[in-house]
């Protein structure tokens, strides 16, 4: 497909599996309803999460992270991994995934880039991993988020594409972190923020994107 690249939301389970689950209910995305985090990791995979989407992809499962990472270095894709956790035990779940990596994922690998909203997360993530790629997330452009992203030493600053301005493409840069937007999905948005500077592109459009990046 032309991607080096693809990113995932995982959430940690209380059986000390990260499964991939953007929301804390599976209400939306499979036939079940409740809090993912009251299924047991058996009741949980087992529910189909394919056929909200289309009738084509029934049967389909909440995916584990382990079989996800395999499944990228198969097809030596690099990842990011943004962790949804807006509240609990972050040390857990940080010590949870340094280990579910080191497991799972070689070392002579690109390692992931872990990203999140929560910098308190991702704070506590880097005071354990001093060279771990980290991508600092937010909804909207303003200079406290800039200085967590400096604070957590950040590789990337991700930010929604309507909020992304050249101002906040020069205050980046100023401070040495690249910015990357998210989500795009039409080619006249992605040039127009390629021209000002973004160098990281999020979008649901993959073919769209790839056919028209430059050689």
């Amino acid at each position: 497909m032309g991607l080096n690249w693809v990113e995932i939301d995982i959430r940690y389970h209380p059986s000390g599996e990260f499964i991939l689950l953007h929301d804390e209910t599976v209400d939306k995305t499979t036939i079940g309803t409740g809090f993912f985090s009251e299924f047991s990791l058996e009741a949980l995979t087992d529910l189909d999460a394919g056929q909200w989407f289309s009738f084509r992809f029934e049967k389909e499962r909440i995916p584990r992270l382990q079989d996800v990472l395999a499944l990228a270095r198969q097809h030596e894709l690099n990842i990011n991994l943004e962790i949804k956790q807006e509240q609990g035990d972050f040390k857990t779940t940080c010590n949870a995934l340094i280990s579910t990596l080191k497991k799972h994922w070689p070392k002579e690998a690109t390692p992931p880039l872990i990203s999140s909203f929560n910098y308190t997360l991702l704070d506590y993530y880097r005071s354990l991993e001093n060279s771990a790629p980290l991508g600092y997330l937010a909804d909207t452009f303003e200079l406290s988020h800039l200085q967590n992203a400096k604070a957590i030493h950040a590789t990337t600053f991700h930010l929604s594409f309507e909020h992304i301005s050249p101002t906040c493409i020069r205050l980046a840069s100023q401070a040495g972190i690249p910015v990357w937007a998210y989500v795009v999905n039409d080619l006249t948005t992605a040039k127009h923020l390629l021209s000002m500077g973004v160098q990281g592109l999020f979008t649901d459009k993959h073919d769209l994107i790839i056919s028209h990046k430059p050689h």
